[in-house]
């Protein structure tokens, strides 16, 4: 039956499209090395129309598909997982939607391919005067589908926002091959629901993006960039929220603590610039701030700049390179930021297999990235610990980084049931087999 399948995806997108053995093995594997699965094979598309045709299949004959973009996802929902049926699934990857066309400058907006990254695309705009609203260390894989799947947000949602304030439109494919056009023509169309919010977050569950309508932006005005000396990270929110009553513009705002920001000078073969303090921000603004009262550097020059920015961008790869990481990704309420943190450090820390406790993020939205280090790739139990007591603080579970099969048992510490069962409502509605990326979001019944 497999070579069945293999032949008629032959035929719908070419052999040299379909990819089985070695060449699918790196679209198996995410990011962090903790998640993996097996597949039928991987698909490459080229078009909406193939996209169509290869769903009507998927569909008619039972068989998973997993959409995949530029496979950056920390969640296990870019490769394969448990399926309902035990069936194998086939990754379906959007790398080869890789279209840019010119930018409308009376809307600010473009019409760009799901598989075009956030680097292209950013570089795409800046010849027509605009920049890209969303980015994030992984801007050279990282693509557009996969970005609005899970509303990314990154290091400038402070100033522009998360995916979703960017996204206008979209073109879709639904689990039977239906093609749903809702990219719209003006940057203003109330014409029925917005199909565009449906998706974004739905992390490839409710249909496939093939390609998105997204606003473009003013670049950023000059920045003055500074590292600053903190005790805790509430303080790191009272400052943002200072520069805000001063009518000052912050450009990014990301809160790193004293063992982090050791660990990424030493990985980078940088100094310090600032010690002894147990949170450093880095903190960009488009112009002076008066940080008197505090102990902080100013960049000098852009080179300078740029090595302030390369301690908080490489902080994943030297994390990374501690071993296996458990990653959680999750927003705290400013009032409870302090007291969450300290609890995390010690319950999680108290079990046996844990080795260290790493905190920083984006801290303008109160999004932290938690680092555990010690675990197995298969132990769940620091997660657990972790995500109780993001509920018990009132947070929540996924703030960028998306559920996929990784927090689907902790979506219920943080939604209620009347939310989950209308989420399983609309999926079964669109998806009724099931064939859409079965196991992320929402748990398998």
């Amino acid at each position: 039956m497999i070579d069945q399948h293999l032949a008629q995806f032959a035929l719908q997108i070419g052999v040299e499209n379909v990819l089985i053995g070695d060449e699918a093995k790196p679209y198996l594997v995410d990011w962090t090395k903790r998640y993996s699965g097996e597949a039928i094979c991987v698909l490459k598309p080229a078009n909406v129309l193939e996209v169509s045709a290869i769903l009507k299949y998927c569909n008619a004959n039972s068989i998973p598909v997993i959409p995949q973009g530029g496979n950056t996802g920390l969640v296990h929902g870019s490769v394969p997982g448990e399926t309902k049926s035990g069936s194998l699934p086939v990754v379906l990857s959007m790398l080869r939607f890789n279209e840019l066309n010119t930018v409308n400058r009376l809307d600010r907006s473009v019409v760009v391919g799901a598989g075009v990254t956030i680097k292209d695309l950013a570089t795409h705009v800046s010849k027509f005067g605009f920049t890209y609203g969303v980015d994030l260390a992984a801007r050279d894989s990282a693509t557009i589908g996969g970005t609005v799947a899970t509303d990314a947000g990154g290091i400038r949602v402070v100033h522009y926002g998360t995916t979703k304030a960017q996204v206008l439109g979209v073109e879709a494919v639904l689990a039977d091959g239906t093609i749903i056009d809702s990219l719209g023509s003006t940057a203003k169309d109330g014409a029925g629901y917005d199909f565009s919010s449906w998706l974004i977050g739905s992390e490839g569950t409710l249909a496939v993006i093939t390609r998105v309508r997204v606003r473009v932006k003013n670049p950023l005005p000059n920045a003055h960039t500074y590292f600053v000396g903190l005790n805790k990270f509430s303080e790191a929110s009272e400052l943002i929220a200072k520069c805000f009553l001063e009518q000052k513009r912050v450009l990014a705002a990301e809160a790193i603590d004293e063992a982090s920001f050791e660990l990424v000078c030493k990985f980078l073969d940088l100094s310090k610039p600032i010690s002894d303090y147990p949170v450093i921000l880095l903190l960009e603004t488009d112009s002076e701030v008066d940080l008197s009262a505090f102990t902080f550097v100013k960049s000098q020059s852009a080179k300078e700049s740029l090595e302030f920015w390369a301690r908080r961008e490489r902080l994943g790869d030297a994390v990374g390179s501690l071993g296996i990481i458990h990653k959680a990704d999750v927003g705290i309420p400013p009032e409870n930021l302090d007291e969450f943190i300290a609890e995390f450090h010690i319950e999680v820390n108290a079990l046996s297999a844990v080795k260290q406790t790493l905190v920083y993020g984006h801290i303008a939205e109160c999004n932290l990235h938690l680092e555990i280090i010690g675990p197995a790739a298969n132990d769940v139990s620091a997660e657990s610990v972790t995500y109780k007591l993001v509920a018990a603080h009132g947070g929540t579970v996924a703030s960028e980084h998306g559920v996929g099969r990784a927090k689907c048992e902790f979506l219920s510490l943080v939604r209620s049931d009347d939310y989950l069962q209308t989420i399983k409502l609309l999926k079964k509605t669109l998806d009724p087999k099931s064939i859409l990326n079965p196991g992320a979001v929402i748990a398998l019944d």
